[in-house]
């Protein structure tokens, strides 16, 4: 396998491609190594995720069923979601890239078979290990799981597989455990939002932003939102980062965008319930 990519990468050196038609000939040439690829002689793998399993025990029991679902975006794990099932009532660990640590909470024998079937269903154990894309800029999801005896993992960069993509909305799927990050900050608050959209959970989101914050995104996102809409916009939105202008002990200002001009205004206030998102205006198209 190692021999295959150095002969790639010298052929890319020694001639770059100078054509659309010639660079697509060289991810073809890639697109071949990668399916290749298993976790032993992945990079990502052996230098980003499992250091960071390692690091965080989030390890599945070599002899009983569980899942591990693991978001790593531009070199780091940003979010990971544990499930480990128990007889009657398990547990999951939930790691957002808000606190260094992670957080535990119940897992309903319930929960379980959900997560089970969507994985059974959407045909899981039979994807390779890499898909066919890969690039620069984007994220890779990394789903290792064992059930009912068969153990399988792959990870695919911004996978467009249907299993793989609902199976990493799950770690936004805990509104009890997950969304509420105590939001003891504006920032914790923003992140709640961002991940409840990223997930494409309305009810989350509803409940991380005030009645006037909610009415702002519907009319943001002219007069309606959909679960889809949600997750289109919260990729985009990753691509900046959240500025504070203004911050005091009871609201927050802050801004994010491409450009002075197209930039996204956003105001987060302390609630009794906690930091909330209160208003979003939109940066011009």
């Amino acid at each position: 396998m190692k021999y295959c990519f150095s002969v790639v990468v010298t052929m890319f050196c020694l001639a770059a491609p100078q054509t659309y038609a010639e660079s697509q000939q060289l991810v073809f040439a890639l697109s071949n190594v990668m399916s290749q690829v298993s976790h032993t002689n992945d990079p990502t793998y052996q230098r980003i995720i499992l250091p960071w399993l390692k690091e965080h025990k989030f390890e599945l029991n070599a002899e009983s069923d569980g899942m591990l679902v693991v978001y790593q975006p531009w070199g780091f794990v940003s979010a990971a979601i544990l499930f480990v099932p128990g007889k009657t009532e398990g547990f999951l660990n939930l790691f957002d890239g808000n606190d260094a640590a992670s957080r535990q909470s119940p897992l309903s024998r319930k929960e379980w078979e959900t997560v089970r079937q969507l994985a059974l269903d959407g045909k899981f154990f039979d994807l390779p290990y890499k898909n066919d894309k890969m690039g620069m800029d984007g994220a890779s999801v990394y789903v290792e799981a064992r059930i009912d005896g068969r153990h399988h993992r792959v990870c695919h960069w911004e996978p467009d597989s249907p299993v793989i993509q609902r199976l990493t909305n799950l770690i936004g799927r805990r509104p009890d455990s997950y969304y509420p990050i105590d939001r003891a900050s504006a920032g914790a608050a923003w992140h709640a939002v961002s991940r409840a959209m990223w997930a494409g959970d309305k009810e989350a989101l509803a409940r991380v932003c005030t009645e006037n914050g909610y009415q702002s995104m519907v009319k943001g996102l002219s007069g309606k939102i959909n679960s889809k809409d949600l997750n289109t916009w919260a990729q985009a939105w990753g691509n900046w980062p959240l500025t504070f202008t203004s911050e005091t002990a009871e609201s927050a200002d802050a801004h994010f965008g491409p450009a002075v001009e197209k930039q996204h205004r956003v105001r987060l206030l302390k609630t009794t319930d906690g930091w909330k998102l209160d208003q979003w205006i939109p940066g011009a198209d």
